[in-house]
Formats: structure tokens, sequence, C-alpha cells
């Protein structure tokens, strides 16, 4: 019975394997009979009523011969019209624009199955899945409505599910695919000419259906859709629904009157008589001229191909009408498959429809065979094609754009075109984003150009969307870029932004590529230090209807902020062949508040002031292997980074102009840079605190070489030197002016809140005024290998800095009382490495596949001179005047273990375990004012601190999990100086988490870090981040972010407590998919 019922659906039941249909339930010549039995009977009761009038002079029996269509006898032919595409209705979904070749798969635990209309039924109950591609739902159960198309080559299948309980689901492979609509009852259409896949453990047929509630529901709402997707045009009201005994009189009158008719008949008579509505076009004069002609198409952008053929597939009925001088009307019904193919050009468009009517010069017809019409299917000449009329669910497509409609007409001489309520869809493959325009009435005006009014255009797939922007005309065009697939650029005015379909913005003019929406980012909330705000990005280009240059975004940003009133900003960034770089500027035009900066520090009133920030930073690569850079960075006071922009005040460059540039050769580099502070204080807080200044140069010469092979590649050479005119820039600002009370200040500046960082500075010794520089470092190395296991690399170091003043008056008066500084270092390296395989085992409690053991000590002693201490010169470059001087060693071991991971035919090579220990003793002081250690080995001098151990540890427990650790214990101290570990662990592909912990007693300060990701469904994805400072016993900040994925934007809520700078924020966000730009926001503190 369930072979017969569904033929080729292959059933084994209770076993958990797919079921595959690649051809689903064929329909019943009993059903067929009954539609068609429905159909005729409808036309019946239709002309019972006309006979039933009273009789009037002149017009004859049947319409039908009075208009020139076929006689009744003819008519004959026509009674199974449209039997095979009848229950046919194709659907206007996401899914199904345009159609697509992806497998629909269901899983359930109980499916039953029958035919209804032709359509194969399936009732899906207990854990329905659906997915296709990357759409997936879930749902307690589910009715699916499976129609069958044959088109030549392939088979198409037309799907609607109507989910009960509808959530988004996971496709296999795949974590959730980007739709994450959700509902009670839940409708999804598609066509596809894939595979349809079930996999469930109980089949159960059934021959007359399945009644319950949801089935009636289902069967209402699929009846509701295909109304809305089959509109009916002017003619005869819709007829009711009779009994048996109603249907029998109306046979019975039938052979009585001896009257004959089909629903081809009528519809040839209406096409015929309302003229294929060509007035809607707006033609300027009576179409029916002359044909098109090839050459005036390709400039103007022909709709479709003057030159080659169009191919029409099997039809189930077909007329021809005569309407004007040299023209005839070719009426198709039951379906039509049309394909316009111009292989000189390579353009080809594909035409479906169940109704269509072709206008060709008679002439054309008459002259070439291949125009013969044939039942069949064949072809006709492109260019005889003077208009086509297409009407009940149309589609055309190009490859790049589809458009779907109930009725379109092509005027082909005048190259116009009209789709009313149509739906155009086209795919953005580099965003991967989706274009839908829905509009009242679409006109295409050529190939590549249409104009919709009263539209609605989203990157939503569904008909309501979420967001989307209304606009009262758009205009489209398909422009092509080389080398990359064709782009979709869009203008529209009066614009509305539609958020659930309730308008929260207005722009009185759009254009751009249809991604380019102007509104790029909305947030808003209320922030404890100013109050509520609301702050939104704008793309400008698409704002001011400019075209967008390739690789440039500028994004505009207008907002409140509380109590300091509204803001302006603007953000530019580009990448060329060429060149790269950004703009980041923000502006409160005039401030009404105060800066609350923290603990140990007063609020600033700013109230009345014009403040901002602007950064610029550009590279140029010219010819010659020239490379220039360029950076302009200014802020208007010395508390408004730290206010509102916390990031740019602690991790940003050191804000300047520049100009830097540099010419690289194979292993040598020569550059040179001007740079100068714009402000009259310093802005970033790390060069405040040390060494409180920044350092202009205007300018310094660098020349730099990569190591050189000496007599006979046995020495390598390597050389830096720079000539430099600088000068020292202390900020004529206080610590007062930043907010510092006296204790604060002390403690962070080691002078009082009413001194100038400038006095301060000078009351040092530290030279305000130009300085020149002139210094030069070469080392020379020998690395020689003994008895074949043991590198030894003896070296030599010196230095020669050279100054155009001394410094008496630095160090308390002890500062350097010669210009020239002679520095001299000479030292020995040795390594060597060992190696041994452990295992070859596999062990599933270390999760290790075999281990190899790879040793590497190191050792490196050196011992320096020098005419001058480190402490007798001022800093203008660290890794100039803070050098160190006296003699150190340093012994250690880096042991790694590594395993293999992967799998057959993927394995590779993992460290699993990397600990590296070493021990560092000094000679000297070092830098006894550093408390915490730091060994470099690369250039021993820049090490800082005393004598100290080191050591640190990476675990790699698993692909997910992950172990850090390190640790320094200092002599001088005695005691361990700083500690820390963390860990990382990956759960799942939806939960990750992590901590921290760090420790450094010389600060007293133990900070434990702990937060997580967790993405609760395919639609919210939490993040928490909480610091306690166990030294306080208390929780310093916590941060949660929430968002809410939605199709094609996301709802982003953001916590923040901060107990230090004593903030609570709260804010939500808006982001369209794809659109959000790379914005800096004043409002939105740094985050984890």
């Amino acid at each position: 019975m369930i072979k017969r019922q569904i033929s080729a659906l292959t059933c084994i039941a209770s076993t958990g394997l797919l079921l595959i249909a690649p051809q689903l339930a064929e329909v019943s010549h009993a059903q067929q009979g009954q539609a068609q039995a429905d159909r005729y009977e409808g036309l019946i009761d239709e002309v019972e009523q006309e006979l039933e009038k009273p009789a009037q002079p002149g017009p004859p029996l049947s319409e039908l011969e009075d208009r020139g269509a076929p006689a009744n006898e003819q008519a004959r032919q026509f009674t199974d019209l449209e039997e095979a595409n009848t229950g046919l209705k194709t659907p206007s979904t996401p899914l199904g624009d345009p159609l697509v070749p992806f497998d629909v798969n269901f899983a359930s635990q109980k499916a039953s199955h029958w035919i209804e209309d032709g359509a194969k039924m399936l009732l899906l109950e207990g854990e329905v899945r659906f997915w296709a591609d990357a759409y997936s739902f879930r749902g307690e159960s589910a009715v699916v409505r499976i129609e069958t198309e044959e088109r030549p080559g392939r088979t198409i299948y037309h799907v609607a599910i109507y989910l009960d309980h509808a959530t988004p689901g996971r496709v296999p492979g795949n974590l959730g695919g980007p739709i994450v609509a959700s509902a009670r009852k839940l409708l999804v259409t598609m066509s596809t000419y894939g595979k349809i896949k079930l996999d469930t453990d109980l089949m159960l047929p059934s021959d007359f259906g399945v009644q319950s509630v949801l089935t009636e529901s289902a069967m209402g709402r699929f009846a509701r859709y295909d109304a809305s997707r089959s509109q009916v045009l002017a003619g005869g009201p819709v007829r009711p629904v009779y009994g048996a005994e109603v249907f029998a009189r109306r046979a019975m009158r039938r052979q009585a009157i001896g009257v004959e008719i089909s629903e081809a008949d009528k519809e040839f008579v209406r096409l015929a008589n309302a003229q294929l509505e060509r007035s809607v076009v707006e033609q300027p004069e009576q179409f029916g001229g002359g044909t098109r002609n090839a050459a005036v198409d390709e400039d103007e952008a022909a709709i479709f191909p003057a030159r080659g053929t169009i191919s029409y597939g099997p039809v189930a009925a077909f007329s021809t009408e005569p309407t004007g001088p040299n023209e005839r009307a070719l009426m198709f019904l039951g379906g039509i498959d049309l394909t316009y193919e111009d292989f000189d050009l390579g353009r080809s468009v594909s035409l479906n429809a169940q109704k269509a009517v072709i206008f060709i010069d008679e002439r054309q017809l008459q002259n070439n065979q291949n125009n013969e019409i044939q039942g069949q299917g064949g072809e006709m000449g492109a260019s005889g094609i003077r208009g086509i009329y297409l009407e009940d669910n149309v589609i055309v497509s190009d490859g790049d754009y589809t458009i779907k409609a109930p009725r379109i007409y092509y005027d082909l001489v005048e190259n116009k075109a009209l789709v009313l309520d149509a739906v155009m869809y086209t795919y953005n493959v580099d965003l991967k984003l989706p274009l839908y325009v829905r509009a009242d009435a679409l006109r295409q005006t050529s190939a590549t150009s249409w104009e919709a009014e009263e539209a609605q255009f989203t990157t939503s797939e569904f008909g309501e969307p979420h967001f989307a922007i209304a606009s009262s005309k758009i205009t489209i065009e398909k422009r092509e870029k080389e080398g990359r697939p064709d782009r979709f650029y869009l203008s529209s005015r009066h614009n509305r932004g539609e958020v659930l379909g309730t308008p929260l913005a207005y722009f009185p003019y759009v254009a751009g590529e249809y991604y380019d929406i102007p509104l790029r980012d909305v947030r808003g909330g209320f922030n404890s230090r100013f109050g509520p705000f609301i702050e939104t990005g704008w793309d400008m280009f698409s704002l001011f209807g400019a075209e967008k240059p390739e690789n440039v975004n500028m994004i505009g940003k207008i907002g409140w902020l509380g109590v300091h009133n509204g803001t302006l900003g603007l953000d530019l960034d580009y990448d060329t062949d060429m060149s790269y770089g950004f703009l980041k500027s923000y502006l409160i035009p005039l401030d009404g508040g105060e800066d609350v900066l923290g603990e140990g520090r007063e609020d600033v009133n700013r109230s009345g002031d014009t403040r901002g920030y602007e950064t610029w930073k550009h590279r140029q690569y010219l010819p010659e292997n020239v490379e220039l850079s360029l950076q302009s960075s200014w802020v208007s006071d010395d508390t408004f980074l730290e206010e509102f922009f916390p990031r740019e005040a602690y991790e940003a460059q050191q804000y300047q102009a520049s100009g830097y540039v540099k010419v690289s050769e194979d292993n040598w580099l020569v550059s040179g840079v001007a740079k100068t502070n714009l402000n009259s204080f310093t802005p970033q807080l790390t060069y405040l605190q040390a060494p409180g200044y920044t350092v202009d140069k205007l300018p310094e010469i660098q020349a730099t070489t990569a190591p050189f092979t000496l007599f006979g590649e046995t020495f390598n050479w390597y050389s830096q030197s720079s000539l430099s005119r600088m000068r020292v820039r202390a900020g004529t600002d206080t610590p007062g002016d930043r907010g510092f009370e006296p204790e604060a200040s002390e403690e962070v500046f080691g002078f009082g809140p009413d001194q100038s960082f400038r006095s301060f500075v000078e009351s040092q010794g530290v030279p305000t005024n130009y300085v020149l520089r002139a210094d030069t470092r070469h080392e020379l190395s020998l690395p020689l290998e003994i008895a074949d296991w043991l590198n030894w690399t003896p070296y030599v170091v010196g230095r020669v800095t050279a100054y155009d003043q001394t410094f008496e008056d630095f160090n308390n008066g002890e500062g350097a009382d010669d210009t020239v500084r002679l520095w001299g270092m000479v030292g020995s390296r040795f390594d060597t490495e060992f190696s041994k395989v452990l295992t070859t085992k596999r062990s599933n409690i270390l999760n290790t596949n075999g281990i190899r053991h790879v040793i590497e000590p190191y050792f490196n002693f050196w011992t320096v001179s020098t005419n001058i201490d480190d402490q007798d010169l001022p800093i203008f470059d660290y890794d100039v005047e803070r050098i160190d001087q006296g003699s150190g060693l340093t012994f250690g071991m880096r042991n790694t273990f590594q395993t293999k991971r992967g799998g057959p035919g993927r394995w590779r090579d993992v460290d699993w375990i990397a600990l590296d220990t070493r021990y560092v003793q000094r000679f000297d002081p070092g830098f006894p004012d550093f408390e915490i250690p730091r060994y470099y080995n690369y250039h021993p001098e820049y090490s800082i601190g005393g004598s100290h151990f080191y050591s640190n540890l990476q675990w790699m427990v698993s692909d997910n999990v992950a172990v850090f650790g390190e640790l320094t214990w200092g002599d001088r101290q005695d005691e361990v100086v700083q500690w820390r570990v963390n860990g990382t662990i990956n759960h799942t592909p939806r939960l990750q988490t992590f901590v921290n912990y760090e420790e450094i007693p010389v600060l007293s300060s133990r900070l434990l870090t702990y937060g997580f990701s967790y993405r609760m469904t395919t639609k919210y994805m939490v993040h928490f981040l909480q610091r306690f400072d166990l030294s306080e016993d208390n929780s310093r900040r916590i941060t949660v972010m929430l968002d809410r994925k939605l199709p094609r934007f996301v709802f982003r809520v953001n916590v923040i407590l901060d107990v230090v700078d004593n903030e609570q924020l709260f804010n939500v966000e808006i982001i369209p998919d794809g659109l959000a730009g790379d914005t800096n926001w004043a409002a939105t503190p740094l985050r984890f």
C-alpha cells in the first residue's frame, strides 16, 4: 500500500535511515478527474447564467466564435487543460526566490502520508526537524505539502511546511543558520530541484488523509497562501461550492442545450478581449509597429536579447489570434517555460508562468519554419518578438536576479516592462547578503535598470521583515565590476527606516549599493556618569546619494550624551592597492557637564567647552620600495579621552603629527621621521606616568643593516645608526587640572596637584630646548658549532652616542658632564637541542598519540662597560639612554613535549606541553627602581631589574582546553614578585569559559577574573565577565553582554558595573547584519 501510493518514496520504518524521494507521488487519475469536473462545472454554471438572460438580437450563441477563437468542435482538444499543472502553486517565498538546488530534509518520530489534490501530504509528529542548506527549524509537529513540476531536464518540488510551535533548529555540521524566526504557527515555503529526504521511525499510510486540528489549520493556511500568490485578474466571480445533486443537474442541462465549452476557450476569449492590458505600460502610441532592431537594443541594454532564440517547453494548450497589422498573439495555457538565449552575447533569461501570450511579427511567423508552434515545445526567433504577457505565478530570472509576481507585461519594441505586486530578489556573494524589493509596481526600463513605486527593500527573507527601508520610489541599477560579480545599486526617495513595521527614522534620499543603507548602528541607554544617551551611525555615501568608492567606508555619527549634550563624529577607513588608512573623530559642540574620573580625583567641570578629538593615520606605498606613513592626532583637553574614549587614553599610539618615510632593499633600511605633539599637554596616560612627557623629533634619520656575513661567511655584522634633533615636551597643565587630589597626585606623579608637569620636568634638570644626538651601535658575532651538538656564539657590541650639550643639571646635579658616551659589551651564547620519542602509544587519559620530548638548554654571559651611567642621562628614547651596564649571566632550559592530534589523513604535530625556566644572575644592581625584573635574550642591555628566576608553562590539554602560567621570583625582594595562571575551555561550540588569577605582592594586588560566552540558542548569546580584587575583598567590575539575533540584525544589551571608576552603564544597540561600521562610541567604556 505504501509503495503504491507514494510511488518512488522508499519507506524503511523504525530504522532511522534516510528516506529519499527523488519523485514524489504522481496524481491519481481519479483525483485528476474530480478536479477537472470541479473546474468544468464552474464554467457550465457561468454559461447557464448567460443562457437564462433575455435573448439579445445580434450576438451569436458562442462568444468564442464571435471573437475568432476556436469553435466548439475544435475546442474539445482543450478539455483537459492544465491537468498536470492545475494543482501547482509556485510559492513566492524566501527560499523560493530564486529556485534553489538544496536538498530538503525532514525528520520526525512518526510520519503519515496521503495524496490530496495531486499533492503529496505528510503529517510529521514528535521532535520534528526541517533543514535545507543553512535554513533549519524545529517543531512539535508539522504538515508538509509537496507538489511536483516536471521541467525539461529536471524535476522541481514546491514544498510548503506548516510547523506547530516552530523554533530555530540546527543544521547538521553547522551551528545554526541565518534564519532565526520562531512562531506558534509558522509557514515556510520553498522551490527546489534537490532531493526530498525523510528520516522517521514510523511511516503510516492514510487513504483519506489525517483529520486533526493541525491539518485543518494547515490546509486553510495553504489555501490563503495560494490565493495571495495566484491573484485572479478581471473575470467572472468565484463560483460557489455545490453538492452532488447540483453537478448532476448541470450535466443534464449541458446535454440538453448541446453546449460544450472549455476553460481554455474562456481564457483565450478573456486574454483577447483584454488586449493583454497593454495600456498599463503607458505606451506613447499604438503598439504594433515594426520589429525590434538588434543594434539599437544593444545600445539601450535591451530587456531581452534581440538576437538568438526563444525556446518553450511542452504546453497543455495553445491558440493564435491576430491582434493588429502583421501581428499575431500566441496564447499558451497550462504552464509554460520560456527561455531567451543569445549565445553571441552570452545572455540567457528564463520566464515561467501558468499562462502566457507572445506577440510576434506575423511575417516572421510565416517566413521562418522554426516559428511553427508545437504542443511538445520548440523555438522561435527572438528578433520577431514584440511583446510578452505572463500571468499567474510568474518567475523571471537571468541568474543574477529573480522577479516573482502574479502578472508581468514586456513591451519589447519600447523596451519596457511592468510588474504588479512584484518581489525582486538578488544576492551579494561577497557579503553573503540577499536583497528583497517588494513593490506595488515595478517597471523595468532596460536589462540592467528598474524603477519601483511604493516599495520596500530589506535583507530579510520574510514577508514582514524585522528591519526594512520603505520608500515612495526606488531606482535599481545593475553595474558591472571588472573582475568581480555584478553589483546592484539603489537610489530611493522619501525613505522610512522600519523595525517590525514601525517607522523609526526618516531620510529623504538614499543611494549606493543595496547593503549600504544609511543607518549603520543605533545604541542608547543610561550611564551613571552622564545620564541617558543615544548615538547613531550613518553611512555618509548612502545618506547623500554619492557613489561609494571601492574599499572606502565613511560613517557619520550623531547623538545625545546626557549632560554633555549633542555629539557629532566622523569615521573613515580606506584600503587601496597602494595605500590604506583611517580617520576617527568626535565632537561635543557645547558641553554642559562634568568629567567624572574616579576615586582619588575630583570631578572636572567642562560646562560651556567645545570638546573633541581626531586621529588620522595613512600608509602609502611608493615606487622603488619607498614607504610613507603619516599621522595627525589631536584632542581638545587633557581629560576628554579618559572620560569618553579610555582605550585611546591607555592603549593608543602617542598622539602627534608625524611623517615617516622608509626605503628598504634586501638587508638594509634607511628611514626618516619628523614628529611633534600638537597639544600643550600629554594625551596618553602611559606617557604621562613614565617618563612624564613626550619628545618631538624634527627630524630623525636612521640607517639599519640586517646581519651581513663577513670574511667568507664567518662573522655576522649588524648595525643601527641615527641622527636626531629633538626636544622634551612636557605639558603646561597640572595634575589638579586632571582632577587629582593632593594625596593621589603625590602617589602617582611625585609632586603636588598645583605644579605643572613642565615645571616639574625642568626642576629635574631635563632640558626642554632642542638637543642634537648622534648614535651608532654595531654588533659582531661568530657562530661556531662544537662537536656537532653545541652551538657557541661569542659576540661583541660597541656603541657611541654623542650630544651637542652636557646634562650636569640632571639627576640632582650629578648628570653627565661629557657629551660623548662610549658603551661596549662582550658576551657568549651557548645552546643545543636534544630530542627523544618517549612513546608511540595513544593515551586517552593524557589525550596524546605518542610523545616526543625536545630539550633546549641555553646559556648567555655578558659584561658591559661605559663612561656615562644610564641614570646620568635624561631619557629621550628608552632603547638609547636607558640601557644597562654591569655584568650578568642567564641559564635556562626549554622543555617541549609534542604529540599528534587530528586523525587519519589530518594528523598534525602539536606542542602538548611547553615549559621554559631560566635564572638570571646580575652582578650589579641593574635598575633597582623596577620591582618586576625582565630579561631580553636578543638584547641583554634592555633587561631591567636585578637577579631573578622566571618560568612559564603552556599546556594544550586538548584542542578545546588550554592552560597558561608564569612566575617571577626576585632575588632582591626574596619573594615571588608576580605570578599568574589562566585557563580557557571550549566546552562545546556553544559554550566557552575562562579564568585568570594574577598576583603582584609588591603592589598588594590580587585579581581574579572569570567569564564565559554561551550561545543559549541560535537567537541568544550571552557574554559575562567579573573581576574580583581579593586584596580588597570586593568586586571591581561586572560586564554582561546579551545578543539577540534577529533576521539580518543583532539586538545587543550591555550592562557594566565598574566599582573602580564608580560607573554603571546600561545600553542597548541595534546592528544590521553585515552593516555595522567599526566605530568608536563615547558611551561605551573598555570591554573585555
